[in-house]
């Protein structure tokens, strides 16, 4: 009898290790992104803004002009996605007093203009784990569309994570690492489309939506939908 109520208790404690339990089969994705976190966070948290003053300094600036009210002065490359979405994401942590300014207007708030403004360029590498995480999400998600068994779907995420490539993408502010975001996103939706029996007016707005997000952050990526159409001829619908 003891036998017994003691299975059923061990059963209940560790009942999130089953198959069907919901907690069990996010657990991989929790791990994979407080992974992603770990690295994102090591790379750029401990590197002083002055280290690289290429894209980085540059797009921050940008975005402080746009909070400013001012037009954007970077015209060498477009990275009009980068700079609007980082302007939004330096209003917001300025909102809960992670950083002192989110504009130029605000600097006079400073009292250490230096450590002030080293919190910035922080805060604003770490806004590569959100665009980290939608590349994750949109290539899970096209593996899963072409039937990748679970396993190996997690086996080539990690193996992208570690590539040499995306390492160094996630530890600088850049334009093409949101661009390739948009990319997968854009062909995400798309595989979604021509994959129902129907047409879904959404997919095709979430695809379009995209497209133009990826060629606003870098003009280059328009060349990568040109082959949009061949990989769609490899599915049978």
């Amino acid at each position: 009898m003891r036998l017994k109520k003691a299975q059923s208790y061990l059963k209940k404690q560790f009942n999130f290790l089953n198959d069907n339990n919901y907690l069990y089969k996010q657990l991989p994705k929790i791990i994979i992104g407080v992974f992603l976190f770990y690295l994102v966070f090591q790379l750029n948290y401990y590197r002083h803004w002055s280290s690289i003053s290429d894209q980085d300094l540059t797009i921050i600036h940008n975005s402080l002009l746009l909070n400013s009210g001012l037009k954007a002065e970077y015209h060498d490359h477009p990275g009009h996605t980068l700079i609007y979405f980082l302007s939004i994401w330096l209003e917001l942590l300025d909102s809960l007093s992670l950083v002192t300014f989110s504009s130029y207007d605000d600097i006079e708030n400073s009292q250490n203009l230096e450590k002030d403004f080293t919190q910035v360029v922080i805060f604003s590498r770490l806004f590569n784990f959100f665009i980290s995480l939608a590349i994750i999400y949109s290539i899970s998600n096209i593996l899963k569309l072409n039937k990748v068994q679970r396993l190996t779907r997690y086996f080539l995420i990690l193996s992208l994570i570690l590539s040499q490539t995306f390492l160094n993408s996630i530890g600088h502010i850049r334009t093409e690492l949101l661009s390739a975001g948009c990319v997968f996103l854009a062909l995400l939706y798309l595989l979604k489309l021509i994959n129902k029996d129907y047409l879904n007016r959404k997919y095709i707005f979430l695809s379009g939506f995209f497209v133009l997000l990826s060629i606003f952050c870098k003009w280059q990526s328009i060349f990568i939908f040109v082959f949009f159409p061949f990989i769609i001829l490899m599915y049978d619908k």
